[in-house]
């Protein structure tokens, strides 16, 4: 049987790219444009190298490689991350958790170092958090705006990771598209079992039926601009607050804010 390579990123072109020369070395290729196609694309069961942009729009590649690590935790195929922001970010490589970097540049530049990533992927080397496993073509030299895009990025990552409360981002199918390790530990459920599910499986059961109808109310009337819900799940009281996400004033999906109540309530 073909080893079977996944290709995702939200440049068309690129993935065609990439796809041709997997093909050539006789990969089957499964490709998708974000995230969810990621995620959504793995419940068949894992793959033998999965290329994987670092940037995209609803799941991002960080996010979709915990995912990997935490669904297929005894089959950790190879994660190749993709991106031309390396330079910009070589101190996160351990943090991103990937096992070969390889970074964007023009398409006739890069056929001669995918061979070399191949050659070297298919050996069975893995990385050790340094550059040792990172491909370029070319010299690549740190940009300012680009350090200060990553930055700024991060910096707002952080804020969401470390905030007090839950945070669950909602694409307009009605599906996680993100959440922050407050939502991990509220619900008691691993990332793989909350990325791209219906958000009402995420809550009980006997609460599906008021979870759509504060969806719908606060997409439909936008005023006013949040709805709360109060639910218990597992031994806690959770407040939740649902708030519609914009951007570019067309609706985009759903914010859900989670607290624990039963804090509030021994502190009283």
């Amino acid at each position: 049987m073909p080893k079977i390579g996944m290709v995702i990123d939200d440049d068309f072109f690129f993935v065609e790219f990439l796809s041709e020369a997997l093909e050539k070395k006789g990969y089957q290729v499964i490709k998708g444009y974000d995230g969810k196609d990621a995620i959504e694309k793995l419940k068949d069961g894992p793959v033998d190298v999965l290329f994987l942009d670092l940037i995209m729009p609803k799941i991002d590649g960080p996010s979709v490689i915990r995912f990997v690590r935490e669904k297929f935790p005894d089959n950790s195929f190879p994660i190749v991350a993709v991106s031309s922001t390396f330079i910009e970010r070589e101190e996160e490589f351990a943090e991103i958790g990937a096992d070969f970097y390889f970074a964007k540049g023009p398409l006739e530049q890069m056929s001669e170092q995918f061979d070399r990533l191949l050659e070297k992927l298919e050996g069975g080397k893995r990385t050790d958090g340094t550059t040792s496993n990172f491909f370029a073509a070319g010299t690549f030299y740190p940009r300012e705006a680009t350090f200060e895009l990553v930055g700024t990025v991060n910096f707002q990552k952080a804020i969401v990771d470390h905030i007090g409360v839950g945070i669950l981002v909602v694409d307009r199918d009605a599906k996680v598209i993100n959440c922050n390790p407050m939502v991990v530990e509220l619900t008691g459920r691993p990332i793989q079992d909350i990325l791209n599910i219906p958000i009402t499986h995420l809550f009980p059961s006997r609460e599906k039926a008021e979870i759509i109808a504060k969806l719908k109310a606060v997409a439909k009337n936008q005023e006013p601009k949040k709805v709360s819900l109060a639910m218990i799940i597992g031994f806690r009281k959770v407040g939740l607050v649902f708030s519609i996400l914009k951007l570019n004033d067309q609706i985009a999906g759903w914010i859900i804010a989670m607290e624990d109540l039963n804090q509030w309530e021994e502190q009283t």
